[in-house]
């Protein structure tokens, strides 16, 4: 039986912590000093979406569980700093799922805290952005597998934190290079898993950023006049609004099931001391209404951080997130995939055909119409 499904893919931007607490770049979308990968946006959800950051900025007293809280509240709590503990946080990630983002709300979650937390990059699994690859592999024997001088420069960049007193959170990718790193740690590591279930907004992302995955795919094009763009990953630092022209659809369909079962494997081959994903994180953010939805974007960021406390979980840290949190619920508004793929009409025909929907939803036989609300962004079409 045929039936009108509408499938909802919700799009979900960052909230802005720097509006708060002093970091960051404001509420466009983008953490343009990290490289955030616009991530639904990264799948440019941001596309469509208010600026409204800068405006929240403005607002500094909120009534938080009849308590009244102010931004000098927050300021309190880098006065209290506490001496850094050796150990290593990473949140193990994929590209094109909200990394850069998420890992700068748990350095500002956590310097607010009270730890110095060091600043900068953290994709520090890539050699060319590891400041202590080189002399780590001057210094390891010569058969030396890269993959080994990258954690030994992991650790050498950590200890040279911990000796001016500071505390480090970096990405880590989910491939070959983590269990070696966890094996090396051992009890030192506090480390989860984040992932954006919505896969096709991380093939647009890759598409628009021109990733390696993406340009098997397609290639960005301008919004204003489909032109091709040689933007690249620079968009972000420049403003420019970007769609993804799908030039292969059999490549996409492809990607997406590949991205798909990499990120089951991952999932079932370790034991994350947590899993969240992207869209719980930040579904808060359009929804302020739904006291069910607050509580499941705040019981992951709680699930998340506690991790990264070492499991010391205060009343104190969860007034704090709280403060975070609240002055951003319900400043996002919803885009749609139509406004970031360029030939959706092609992509959403190849969608159709293949019943995508069962991989999150119930499928073709479902009473019609029907509604059906998974992550990502707003698509519709017949079944």
């Amino acid at each position: 039986m045929d039936c009108h499904v509408r499938v909802s893919f919700l799009a979900f931007n960052p909230f802005d912590w720097g509006g708060q607490i002093g970091h960051g770049e404001g509420k466009s979308g983008r953490v343009v000093d990290v490289g955030l990968p616009d991530q639904a946006e990264d799948v440019d959800v941001h596309s469509t979406s208010a600026n409204v950051a800068k405006e929240q900025n403005n607002v500094n007293v909120e009534v938080v569980d009849d308590e009244i809280t102010t931004a000098t509240n927050l300021e309190q709590h880098h006065k209290n700093v506490l001496p850094p503990d050796e150990k290593l946080r990473v949140l193990v990630t994929k590209g094109c799922s909200g990394s850069s983002f998420v890992v700068e709300a748990i350095r500002d979650f956590l310097q607010s805290r009270g730890y110095d937390v060091e600043k900068g990059v953290s994709e520090i699994y890539k050699p060319h952005k590891n400041s202590m690859f080189e002399l780590a592999k001057e210094l390891a024997p010569k058969e030396s597998r890269t993959i080994d001088i990258i954690v030994n420069a992991t650790l050498m960049l950590k200890q040279e934190a911990f000796q001016n007193g500071q505390t480090v959170v970096y990405k880590w990718a989910d491939d070959g290079i983590l269990k070696p790193l966890m094996q090396r740690t051992r009890g030192d590591l506090l480390f989860g898993y984040m992932y954006r279930k919505n896969i096709l907004d991380r093939v647009v992302c890759s598409v628009k950023d021109c990733f390696s995955g993406g340009a098997a795919v397609g290639y960005p094009v301008f919004a204003v006049n489909g032109s091709k763009a040689n933007l690249c990953f620079n968009r972000r630092k420049t403003g420019a609004k970007t769609k993804a022209y799908n030039f292969s659809i059999e490549s996409m369909v492809e990607r997406i099931r590949h991205l798909e079962e990499q990120l089951q494997g991952t999932l079932k081959e370790f034991d994350f001391p947590f899993q969240v994903t992207y869209e719980d994180l930040t579904d808060f953010e359009y929804y302020t209404d739904e006291d069910s939805v607050w509580s499941t974007s705040f019981n992951a960021w709680t699930r998340m951080l506690s991790t990264y406390v070492a499991n010391n979980w205060t009343s104190e840290d969860a007034k704090l997130l709280k403060d975070m949190m609240h002055p951003m619920r319900n400043t996002r508004n919803i885009s749609h995939h139509e406004d970031v793929i360029q030939n959706y009409q092609e992509v959403f025909e190849a969608l159709r055909k293949l019943v995508w929907v069962d991989i999150y939803a119930p499928g073709p036989n479902v009473e019609s119409p029907v509604t059906v609300v998974v992550p990502g962004r707003q698509l519709m079409f017949d079944v």
